[in-house]
């Protein structure tokens, strides 16, 4: 039995966990090797692990990459890192060859590295790390007390007006509305980050793009209203977008209740294919959300910005939309 992401494997008689895979048809050492096999619920890397008649072993495909780690910064025990959108934060089913914890252990040659901010699989940009206790522990303090302020960049199809406020929770059983509260100048939001208990994400609009090229590829259960406008051209916004507080896909879904789904995001209604009026297609092979600077302070006191290059393929569909180069790297 299998998915497009696993394949499951029944174990008719007691014996060794590499002997059983080598009579299944995969590269059985490379599975192991890359942490994609597992047994009930638990990773197993060893390949004379004992197995009894009755055992699922499922092994995860292999995600493949043909993106590299980029280093951005290394200050006091505190590494920044430009994350590719099709590399995950850490180990997941898929094998530990494209994440950023074993990277880093890699590119630096050090034991532990502690992921402090993560980013979804296909979200790209800043990531900061910690490789030392001390500097885990002053990351850790920063995120408890909302100090560590991050910026996106973001494409969304729909309209919106210059600036605001997304509140709302993001849980997968919350209420589908997000309130939208007075306009707000994204990124000045420490002290609200750190009070707030309701998840909030601050957004500027910095330029509403006008396309000829227009959305598709999202299922209707799945779309939003504007979504469900298209195809008509669409009209993309490029956001500044800074997450008040840190729930997992918050931004995501924050964008997709307020009628402005991500694109690439088919997760949460956003379009998976651009279409030109000549029948050209445009697969996304992305969210079109980028990390992009992140503020913080070191251990030291000293207070810093670090920013990240925008990614070739967000910079790349902003153009193909008509949207200006420039504003990316203000």
């Amino acid at each position: 039995m299998s998915d497009a992401r696993e394949q499951y494997f029944h174990c008719p008689r007691s014996q060794a966990l590499g002997e059983f895979l080598s009579a299944q048809p995969l590269d059985a050492r490379l599975a192991l090797a890359e942490g994609r096999v597992f047994v009930g619920v638990r990773r197993i890397g060893e390949p004379n692990h004992p197995l009894k008649a009755g055992d699922i072993v499922r092994v995860a495909v292999s995600r493949r990459v043909d993106s590299s780690l980029q280093v951005l910064l290394e200050v006091e025990g505190i590494v920044a890192v430009n994350k590719p959108h099709d590399w995950v934060s850490e180990p997941d089913a898929a094998g530990t060859t494209a994440n950023v914890r074993d990277g880093l252990q890699r590119l630096l040659n050090c034991r532990r590295v502690h992921v402090a901010t993560r980013l979804d699989v296909g979200v790209s940009g800043l990531v900061l790390a910690a490789v030392s206790e001390s500097a885990k522990a002053h990351l850790t303090r920063l995120q408890h007390e909302g100090a560590l302020h991050r910026r996106y960049l973001a494409l969304a199809a729909g309209v919106c007006e210059k600036s605001g406020l997304w509140e709302g929770e993001v849980a997968a059983d919350a209420a589908p509305g997000v309130r939208r509260t007075r306009q707000a100048k994204a990124g000045n939001c420490a002290a609200d980050r750190a009070e707030s208990t309701v998840p909030a994400t601050a957004f500027e609009c910095l330029s509403l793009c006008q396309s000829s090229l227009f959305c598709s590829g999202t299922s209707e259960k799945q779309r939003t209203p504007v979504a469900r406008g298209l195809p008509t051209p669409a009209s993309v916004a490029l956001l500044d977008v800074a997450p008040r507080t840190g729930r997992k896909h918050q931004i995501r879904i924050h964008a997709s209740r307020a009628g402005l789904p991500l694109l690439g995001d088919r997760r949460y209604g956003g379009c998976t294919r651009l279409t030109a009026p000549d029948g050209r297609v445009i697969a996304l092979a992305r969210i079109a959300l980028h990390a992009h600077a992140t503020e913080l302070t070191l251990p030291s006191g000293r207070h810093i910005l670090v920013s990240c290059p925008v990614a070739d393929d967000f910079a790349d569909l902003w153009q193909q939309l008509g949207g200006a180069l420039s504003l990316l790297t203000r």
